[in-house]
C-alpha cells in the first residue's frame, strides 16, 4: 500500500492569487526552480529512494524514479555530494533492471553525474537497453502489452546518452528504430502512441492508441534527431535517410503549428474523455518539448518560443509546496508528483542543453529573515556546501541615527555570528572607515538539522568631521535566520545508506502470508519490496497481526531492521507579503509497533522497540534463517495526531556490510 496519508498544520493560512496577465521573468524561473528543488528534497524516503507509484506495466518503479529526481537536481545546481544525491544514487544503483524507463533515467542520472559517474553501471545499463531492441517499438519486458512510442523515445534518449559518454552502441540499433518511428508516424504528420499497432490493441483508449497527441509527436520528431545524431554526419544510415527524416520532420513541424498548445497534453480530436486521459501527462509533454527545442537547435515550435510558453505555463501552475500536479488531478499541494516535478525542472534548466553549456545558469541561492526590508540588519546566508553568513545591509533609521550622510555603512568594530545563540565567530570590522558594501562574510561549520543563525554587530557612531572614534559602542542584533541544513548526511541517513546493498531479503523470493491486509492486493509483499515508500498494513480489528516470511534458502543474518509506516506531514505559512508557503516531509506515523515477537525458525523472541525510522533489532547471533515471523504484540501512537494503523513499511535482514570509502 502505498503511503498517502497526509497531516497538515496550518499556520495563517491564505490561497496565493496568481497574476495571470503578469510576464514570468528570468527570477521567476529561478525562484520556481527553488522551489520545486526543496518538494523534491522533502519527498524523499527515509531509505533514499523516491517513489511515484506502482503500476501494471511499470513494476518495481522506485528506481527510475529516483534516479530522475537525482537527475533533476543535479541539473538544478543540487551538488554531487549532497547527501540526497549521493543517498538518491546508490538507491538507483541498487535496484534491478526490469524496465526500459527506469534504465534510461539512470542513465540519465549517470551522464548529468559526469566525471562522477559509475562508468560500470552506465555500460550495464547501455547493454541491456541494447538487448530490447527489436524491429517494432520497445516493449515492457515479462508484461503483455505491446510496444509503444513513449518507451522508445526514452530507449533513443538513453542510447544517446550512452554513446555520448564512450559507450559502444550498435549502429544497426540506431538504424533499425529510426526506420521503425518513421514508419509509424501518420499522414497527417503527427504520432500516436501505438502507431500502426493501435487498431488492433487492447489497449487502444482514444488518444492513448489511435490518435495523434501532442507529447508523442514531440517525442518522434526528437527521437530522429537524436539518432541521427547518435550516427553522426558522415555515417552510411545517416546519409541514406537523411532526406527521408527531413521530410518526416517537416511534416512534424506542420502538424505542431497547426495543434500544438503548451498549455495541456491533448489530441486535436474534440474528444474530452481522451483529452482528460492525455492530460495526466502533461509534465511528461514538457520534457520532450525540451528536448526537440534544444535537439532541433530552434527557438520556436508550433509558431510560439517553446521555452517562454513553457516556462510561463509551469511557473504559473507551480503548487504552494513547490511541486507540479498534472492538470488531471485537483491543484492542490497533496496531488503534486515527484516524477512530474523533475520533468518540470528538467525542462525549467533546459536540461538537454547541458552538454552544450547553454542551458540556464542561475545565481546561489540565498535566504533571509523574514521581514528584511524592516530588520535593523539585514542578515543573509547563501544555502551551499558550506554556508556562508553575510550582511546585506543596515536598516535606514540605523544609518541616519549612527552613520553617515550619503554612506551605506557604519564604523564597524566586529560582527559575532551566532548558531541556535551559541557565538560560532566572529568578523573584525575597521573603525578608521565606513563599511561601506562590506559584507563581513563568515563560513558557517554547521551540522545537519534546522537551525537559526544571527549577527550581533558591535558598532561606534560616526564622528563629526575631523575628529577620531569616540570609546562609545552600539550593538545591534539581527533577526534569526532560520535555515534546514539538509546536505550534510546524519548519522542515521549514513547507517542506512552502508546497509543498503547488504538487505538480504529483496530478490530472495520469500513466500509470504499475514494474519490480515488492508489493501489485499499486496498480501505482505509491501513490506519487503525494498522501499520505505509502500507498507504492509493489517486490518484495524486484527489483534495480534503477523507477517511470516520462509525461503528454501536459508538467509544468514544477525540484524533485523524495521521500518514503522511513514506518512507525509504538511505545515503552511504565509508571509508578511501575503505568500503561502507549504513545507512537507515524511516522517512516521500511525500506530507504531512498541513490543513485537519474533519467531526465527520457530523459536520465539520479545524485543521492546524504540520507535526509530529505522529500528535496528540485534538478533544476538549470526543465524541462518529459513522461517522468520514478526507479531505485533503492543503498539503506541506516533504522536499526538496519529492515524489509526500499524505495520511495517519494509522488514530488513542485514547480511555483511560493506564499509564505504
Amino acid at each position: 500500500m502505498l503511503n498517502t496519508l497526509l497531516f497538515v498544520t496550518s499556520l495563517s493560512v491564505a490561497p496565493l492569487q496568481p497574476q495571470d496577465d503578469a510576464p514570468v521573468s528570468q527570477e521567476a524561473i529561478n525562484e520556481a526552480i527553488d522551489r520545486g528543488v526543496q518538494f523534491l528534497l522533502s519527498a524523499q524516503h527515509v531509505d533514499g529512494s523516491w517513489y511515484d507509484g506502482k503500476t501494471n506495466v511499470y513494476l518495481n518503479p522506485e528506481g527510475g524514479a529516483t534516479a530522475l529526481v537525482v537527475a533533476a537536481l543535479l541539473h538544478s545546481g543540487i551538488d554531487h555530494e549532497h547527501q540526497a544525491i549521493v543517498r538518491g544514487a546508490a538507491y538507483a544503483r541498487s535496484r534491478p533492471m526490469q524496465m526500459f524507463y527506469g534504465t534510461v533515467t539512470r542513465i540519465l542520472m549517470e551522464d548529468i553525474l559526469s566525471e562522477h559517474r559509475d562508468d560500470k553501471q552506465l555500460k550495464a545499463l547501455s547493454e541491456f537497453l541494447v538487448g530490447g531492441s527489436n524491429s517494432d517499438y520497445y516493449d515492457y519486458p515479462g508484461v503483455d502489452k505491446p510496444g509503444d512510442l513513449s518507451i522508445t523515445q526514452y530507449a533513443v534518449l538513453g542510447m544517446w546518452m550512452a554513446k555520448k559518454n564512450g559507450v559502444k552502441i550498435p549502429d544497426k540499433v540506431l538504424e533499425t528504430t529510426l526506420k521503425t518511428i518513421m514508419r509509424h508516424q501518420q499522414a497527417d504528420g503527427g504520432w500516436s502512441y501505438f502507431g500502426q499497432t493501435a487498431s488492433t490493441s487492447p489497449y487502444q483508449q482514444g488518444g492513448v492508441g489511435g490518435a495523434a497527441t501532442w507529447s508523442m509527436t514531440t517525442a518522434g520528431m526528437s527521437s530522429l534527431l537524436f539518432i541521427l545524431d547518435a550516427l553522426g554526419e558522415k555515417h552510411r544510415a545517416t546519409r541514406k535517410h537523411k532526406d527521408d527524416v527531413e521530410e518526416s520532420l517537416n511534416k512534424g513541424y506542420e502538424w505542431l503549428k497547426k495543434h500544438m498548445s503548451y498549455e495541456y497534453n491533448f489530441a486535436p480530436t474534440g474528444d474530452e474523455a481522451q483529452n482528460q486521459q492525455n492530460r495526466q501527462w502533461d509534465l511528461y509533454y514538457y520534457y520532450t518539448i525540451e528536448r526537440l527545442g534544444t535537439v532541433a537547435g530552434v527557438e520556436e515550435l508550433g509558431g510560439e518560443d517553446w521555452y517562454k510558453a513553457g516556462a510561463e505555463f509551469l511557473v504559473k501552475s507551480q503548487l504552494e509546496n513547490g511541486g507540479w500536479a498534472p492538470s488531471s488531478t485537483p491543484q492542490d499541494p497533496g496531488y503534486a508528483r515527484e516524477c512530474g516535478t523533475a520533468f518540470a525542472l528538467l525542462f525549467l534548466n533546459k536540461a538537454t542543453a547541458s552538454v552544450t553549456g547553454k542551458n540556464v545558469k542561475r545565481k546561489q541561492r540565498s535566504v533571509a529573515s523574514l521581514d528584511p526590508d524592516n530588520a535593523n540588519v539585514d542578515l543573509r546566508v547563501n544555502l551551499t556546501k558550506r554556508p556562508v553568513a553575510w550582511v546585506a545591509r543596515f536598516g535606514r533609521n540605523i544609518l541616519d541615527t549612527y552613520g553617515k550622510k550619503g554612506q551605506f555603512g557604519l564604523r564597524v568594530e566586529k560582527v559575532t555570528y551566532y548558531i541556535n545563540d551559541e557565538v560560532i565567530g566572529e568578523v573584525e570590522g575597521n573603525l578608521d572607515v565606513n563599511s561601506g558594501s562590506e559584507r563581513f562574510a563568515l563560513e558557517l561549520d554547521i551540522g545537519p538539522g534546522k537551525h537559526q543563525v544571527t549577527a550581533l554587530i558591535t558598532a561606534a557612531p560616526e564622528p563629526e568631521q575631523g575628529f577620531p572614534v569616540s570609546d562609545e559602542r552600539f550593538e545591534l542584533r539581527s533577526p534569526p535566520v532560520e535555515i534546514n541544513v539538509d546536505w550534510t548526511m546524519t548519522e542515521a541517513q549514513r547507517l542506512s545508506l552502508d546497509e543498503l546493498t547488504a538487505n538480504l531479503i529483496p530478490g530472495s523470493g520469500p513466500t509470504i502470508s499475514v494474519s490480515s491486509e488492508r489493501d489485499s492486493s499486496g498480501e505482505g509483499s509491501f513490506a519487503v519490496d525494498g522501499t520505505t515508500a509502500t507498507n504492509w498494513l493489517p486490518d484495524d480489528t486484527d489483534s495480534a497481526p503477523s507477517i511470516r516470511m520462509s525461503w528454501k534458502r536459508g538467509l544468514k543474518a544477525k540484524t533485523l531492521v524495521l521500518t514503522p509506516p511513514q506518512v507525509r506531514y504538511s505545515m503552511s505559512r504565509q508571509y508578511p507579503n501575503g505568500e503561502v508557503e507549504v513545507e512537507s516531509y515524511w516522517g512516521i506515523g500511525r500506530q507504531l509497533p512498541k513490543k513485537i515477537e519474533v519467531s526465527i525458525n520457530g523459536k520465539e523472541t520479545e524485543y521492546e522497540l524504540k520507535g526509530e525510522a529505522r529500528e535496528h533489532v540485534d538478533l544476538g547471533k549470526t543465524h541462518t534463517i529459513k522461517s522468520l515471523e514478526i507479531k505485533i504484540l503492543e503498539t503506541r501512537p506516533a504522536n499526538e495526531n496519529a492515524a489509526s494503523g500499524t505495520g511495517f513499511a519494509e522488514i530488513e535482514l542485514i547480511g555483511k556490510v560493506k564499509k564505504r570509502r
